[in-house]
């Protein structure tokens, strides 16, 4: 496994940066993820490193990202994970912290009432019990991918979810065209995820929104548009800013046009540089993670692309305090038509540090 990060411009490489990489262990016969390994990653106050991803896996790191202990989360992961549907049963779909409390998205396919709901730990992970039920309406249907929940100073929780309308066929077609599509929502608890009572709108036609709140109390959005929009946009990567800690977003703006360019995430240096990584998808057998550099909180970014990672997954990055960046991915290899190739559904840390 290449150990550096290769630094492209005008797709030549120009530079390498080092870095430390470590395998995660994604063997079970427990727990048979049959999509990517999509994670989150935090920092409890205490320094331990938590990294999560569906469908129950959970690693904790006491050395700062260097080695890795697991749990698997059965009792909140269910279901038949070698069926054709990647969406049936019960996985997690999200994580994050509140102080040292961790957080669990949940989602139940299965269930008479089927949708999203949160589970907290305070014990490092290893008991968890129900906090709140994530309500759509007026929209009918929750979702989530690799949410984030983002704890703000003043100790609201913002998780963002992706709500949709459903036809009483179960067919898009069939709503009116300002029903269909997915819209992300940010929604907003004052009790450490117990009620979720306030909800944003992102903007239409979005999805896997991550956030950041940067050094000078404005916040800025990663999301993923798609949906009924025109050619050029569909699962490709956008950017916006709220001044109001998440309750108005402005400035929707495309990052990159490149399909396939999505889902991503933001981080900030101390010096106030803004890291953004994503995964890119397409064709397949080149798949990989990349990240850019912004030294205006977003507006612009360098021309320059390190390649974080080669394969398939989603990154969950934290920043330490000397500015290193762990970052946790799935990094699976697929065929031409998006089949897992051996050794299947993968796993690798980063260490890496931007001079």
């Amino acid at each position: 496994m290449n150990e550096s990060i290769s630094i492209l411009e005008n797709d030549r490489q120009v530079g390498e940066l080092p870095a430390e990489r470590f395998r995660l262990d994604t063997s079970t016969d427990v727990l048979s993820p049959n999509f990517r390994l999509d994670f989150n990653t935090a920092r409890v106050p205490d320094g331990t490193l938590y990294s999560a991803a569906s469908p129950g896996f959970l690693f904790h790191s006491h050395d700062d990202g260097r080695s890795w202990q697991r749990r698997l989360l059965t009792e909140l992961a269910q279901g038949d994970w070698q069926s054709s549907d990647k969406w049936l049963g019960q996985r997690i779909r999200g994580f994050g912290i509140s102080g040292d409390d961790l957080l669990l998205l949940v989602d139940d396919t299965a269930s008479e009432q089927p949708g999203l709901s949160v589970a907290c730990s305070r014990d490092g992970g290893e008991t968890w019990e129900h906090a709140g039920r994530i309500d759509p309406s007026p929209f009918d249907r929750v979702a989530a991918d690799a949410s984030g929940f983002y704890c703000l100073p003043d100790g609201s929780i913002l998780l963002s979810v992706q709500l949709s309308y459903v036809s009483e066929t179960g067919k898009e077609e069939d709503l009116p065209e300002e029903k269909q599509g997915i819209w992300s929502h940010i929604y907003r608890s004052q009790d450490n995820g117990q009620t979720w009572s306030e909800k944003y709108p992102v903007g239409d036609q979005t999805c896997e929104t991550q956030l950041l709140l940067k050094q000078d109390g404005s916040m800025l959005a990663v999301i993923r548009r798609q949906g009924n929009l025109p050619e050029g946009i569909w699962k490709t990567l956008f950017l916006s800013d709220s001044l109001d800690m998440g309750r108005t977003w402005e400035n929707l703006r495309q990052f990159s046009p490149e399909v396939g360019s999505c889902h991503g995430e933001a981080l900030q240096l101390s010096d106030g540089r803004v890291i953004l990584l994503y995964h890119k998808r397409y064709p397949y057998t080149d798949g990989d993670i990349r990240a850019h550099v912004s030294h205006d909180g977003g507006k612009t970014w360098e021309p320059q692309i390190y390649i974080v990672c080669n394969g398939h997954g989603y990154p969950g990055s934290v920043v330490l305090p000397d500015d290193t960046i762990v970052t946790v991915t799935g990094d699976e290899q697929m065929t031409e038509n998006a089949k897992v190739i051996p050794p299947g559904h993968t796993a690798q840390t980063i260490r890496w540090q931007i001079t």
